[in-house]
């Protein structure tokens, strides 16, 4: 039997995967993934009360986890690589403006 889509749902299908810039929270006041500089990082340890360089730490340990994460290391699809793809790429940028 076949499936049939609305228009809307497969014009979105077609462009891609895509992920918020938004982030869940503010992350020391940034309200955007692309403008979370070093700064934002250190008043964001203060608010939760961490060490700054701890928190540097994890968040360079958990974007190099994403960086090496394969859809198969992750018991992904295939079909996943495209968004797998976008994360490394966002997990790259981040760490570039950690420090």
């Amino acid at each position: 039997m076949a499936r049939f889509f609305s228009p809307l749902l497969h014009w979105k299908l077609a462009r891609g995967p895509e992920l918020a810039a938004v982030p869940a929270m503010k992350i020391g006041g940034s309200d955007s993934i692309h403008s979370i500089f070093s700064g934002h990082w250190r008043k964001f340890a203060q608010e939760i009360g961490v060490g700054a360089a701890a928190l540097r730490a994890r968040i360079r340990e958990l974007c190099g986890n994403a960086i090496g994460a394969t859809c198969e290391s992750l018991a992904l699809q295939e079909a996943c690589a495209p968004v797998l793809a976008m994360v490394r790429d966002r997990a790259r940028k981040l760490q570039d403006r950690l420090e």
